[in-house]
């Protein structure tokens, strides 16, 4: 018995979203994407959140030698799922700190159904993963 391997031509860029497409989420030194079935809710809601508030993905999943190379920690949930996002340019909340900006897109992310783990960070960017326990943190 022989296999075959099934080529699927994707067009450039693959579309996964309205606003976004695989680039934003693929690992950006090998190209890989683990596909599991909480990443699809997850890209759901960032559309329902980037209607509220324009943002852009910073990272997305990461491969173990990706994740080393950024510093993330062993067990990044980026080795999984996850993403990180950013207001763009501030335009939303001119006048208020990058903290508080991420202070303010973190809640916009809970109040559209992200329910596993949200981090804010003092450089205006905010962690989202699929983890099932609700948890947050401050970095």
């Amino acid at each position: 018995m022989t296999t075959k391997n099934a080529v699927i031509e994707m067009p450039e860029p693959w579309q996964i979203t309205e606003h976004f497409t695989i680039e934003d989420i693929r690992c950006p030194c090998c190209n890989m994407l683990k596909i599991i079935p909480a990443m699809y809710r997850h890209m759901e809601m960032l559309e329902i959140l980037y209607a509220i508030i324009a943002f852009e993905i910073t990272s997305g999943y990461r491969c173990k030698f990706h994740n080393k190379a950024v510093g993330g920690s062993d067990g990044s949930w980026h080795q999984l799922f996850a993403t990180d996002i950013k207001a763009l340019e501030q335009v939303h909340f001119e006048h208020r700190s990058a903290q508080k900006n991420a202070e303010i897109l973190a809640g916009h992310a809970e109040s559209v159904g992200f329910k596993g783990g949200i981090g804010i960070y003092t450089d205006g960017h905010v962690h989202l993963d699929t983890r099932l326990k609700l948890t947050r943190w401050r970095g």
